[in-house]
């Protein structure tokens, strides 16, 4: 799969529908913002922003529950405390063990649904409010959870209704990181976006 640092998502319901078939098909997990914009997303100082992990194109019917991590880093401000704060809710009750620190700007679902999940080509898996309390540019770099659960292969896991796993790639991959930006500034991003992998114009195509 070629390269994409992000691409935004504006999402309307807990259940989406189907994607476009053909240029992204492959499963994958992945974060994704609700605003629509093409690379990335602005923000003033105390806004919430919204972002939801998403399940695409999945090989499962429904899922149990699901693991990966999140970090919160500050291009700008290297070492610098993290002031802002990621909070998640859920479609459904969950029971999550996954250890935060944000302070550290460290974030783990490692998560148990109580019933199984229907899946559909994009199943969003949880929702996170992020209340911004930093200045510049904040990214947030999607990974697999700490600790990871085998096979330790990099990737975040699916749970299936047998209680096996299913090891899912990140989407909008750059090495082996999934990177969102926000910019509370309001200047441009300057994140150029692999339209060959997933564009912006066939995710609004689902909600006309």
């Amino acid at each position: 799969m070629k390269r994409m640092l992000l691409t935004v998502f504006a999402l309307a319901a807990l259940t989406l529908l189907a994607l476009p078939q053909g240029s992204y098909a492959q499963e994958t997990l992945g974060m994704w913002f609700e605003q629509p914009d093409t690379s990335c997303t602005t923000a003033a100082f105390l806004d919430h922003v919204t972002a939801h992990i998403v399940y695409m194109n999945p090989s499962i019917p429904s899922t149990r529950g699901f693991e990966c991590g999140y970090d919160v880093t500050l291009p700008g401000a290297k070492g610098a405390q993290i002031n802002t704060n990621i909070s998640v809710s859920f479609p459904i009750d969950v029971i999550d063990v996954g250890l935060d620190d944000s302070g550290a700007g460290t974030y783990n679902r490692i998560v148990g649904f109580s019933t199984p999940l229907p899946t559909t080509s994009a199943t969003i898996m949880c929702i996170l409010d992020i209340f911004v309390l930093d200045a510049g540019q904040i990214n947030i770099l999607m990974r697999p959870a700490a600790p990871q659960s085998p096979p330790i292969d990099g990737n975040p896991k699916v749970v299936k209704e047998d209680f096996n796993l299913v090891s899912v790639p990140l989407a909008h991959a750059s090495g082996s990181e999934a990177t969102l930006k926000i910019n509370p500034v309001g200047g441009a991003c300057g994140v150029v976006l692999d339209n060959e992998d997933m564009s912006f114009g066939s995710v609004k195509s689902l909600f006309r």
